[in-house]
């Protein structure tokens, strides 16, 4: 594992093997959005689920209210996965739905955004 870039205070970049990953990373992703008060994650959708298969007792004690945007993209997330991912940041402190998917060619800049009230209006 290692920290690719903090492209500012509140935000962050990680790269790590998905085949080490354990439960150890998505413990230290929650730590770290708790201790430095991150607002916005880019993640792929495995990471995601892994963040949401930890225990119970291990996710609930994360303060992640400081999250804002939590940007999904690499490969499609499903529409349980999206609402998992609302509801425990709500949980964990957010005051809003965070999940947000990006679609698009990073190569070339070419992308679509689908927002929270992009999908909410589907559910």
């Amino acid at each position: 594992m290692r920290e690719l870039s903090p492209a500012g205070r509140h935000s962050c970049f990680w790269a790590a093997p998905p085949s080490r990953c354990g439960d150890s990373i998505p413990r230290l992703f929650l730590q770290i959005i708790e201790k430095e008060r991150v607002s916005w994650v880019f993640v792929v959708p495995t990471m995601l689920q892994r963040i949401l298969d930890l225990p119970p007792e291990v996710k609930k004690k994360y303060n992640l209210c400081s999250m804002h945007s939590l940007i999904c993209a690499a490969a499609p997330a499903t529409p349980e996965l999206k609402q998992a991912a609302n509801k425990f940041f709500s949980e964990q402190g957010c005051t809003k739905n965070v999940f947000m998917e990006f679609y698009g060619s990073s190569e070339t800049a070419v992308a679509s955004v689908l927002l929270p009230g992009d999908y909410e209006e589907n559910q």
